[in-house]
């Protein structure tokens, strides 16, 4: 709706019909209550998700994904079946991640250990692609506290992985050649 000063304002009109005594229609009464900040908030709020460079991913409290942004998509794929639950994930499973899901549901923000994971492995319509990825998680609670979604944010280390193990070979091939001359040298600058 527009105001008189051309600002645009949300409604939320909520109304019922009034009737005579005969049950003839004579008008409406109603409610209209604006809504216009809640709506914003709510429009911030989901484009903080939906452009997120972080992997955003909103499961409930079984372990089924409500919702997932566009940077969870790059990351992984594609979106999880709705029958997937990362609950009874064994890939998960196996690297202790249940314990961790336990702790985030008794509140705690937790910060995953850096893993290698394929989606694929756990879910075989999903995408072949491994990748490292470092992850942090916590709850949203309902109103009387109690957890009622978990947030998942990923990012994507494969690069920085990739690039820590090459200087870790760099460093031992440099050990390994400096350990195997048998004469004495030095690195100096020309001065």
């Amino acid at each position: 709706n527009l105001r008189k000063d051309g600002s645009e304002v949300i409604l939320s009109t909520s109304g019922f019909p009034l009737l005579d005594k005969d049950g003839n229609l004579t008008g409406y009464r109603g409610v209209d209550i604006n809504v216009t900040e809640l709506k914003r908030t709510e429009r911030t709020l989901q484009d903080i998700i939906d452009y997120n460079p972080m992997s955003i991913q909103i499961l409930d409290t079984k372990g089924f994904t409500l919702k997932v942004n566009q940077a969870f998509i790059n990351i992984f794929g594609s979106v999880p079946p709705p029958d997937y639950s990362m609950l009874s994930d064994i890939q998960l499973k196996e690297k202790g991640f249940a314990e961790l899901l336990e702790r985030i549901m008794n509140g705690e923000v937790v910060q995953f250990p850096d893993m290698v994971f394929n989606p694929h492995d756990s879910i075989p319509e999903m995408p072949d692609c491994l990748s490292w990825i470092k992850a942090i998680g916590f709850s949203l609670a309902d109103s009387n506290g109690k957890p009622e979604k978990i947030v998942l944010m990923h990012e994507n280390i494969t690069e920085r992985k990739q690039a820590e193990e090459k200087l870790i070979a760099s460093e031992k091939n440099f050990r390994q050649l400096a350990e195997s001359i048998k004469e004495v040298f030095w690195i100096s600058e020309p001065d």
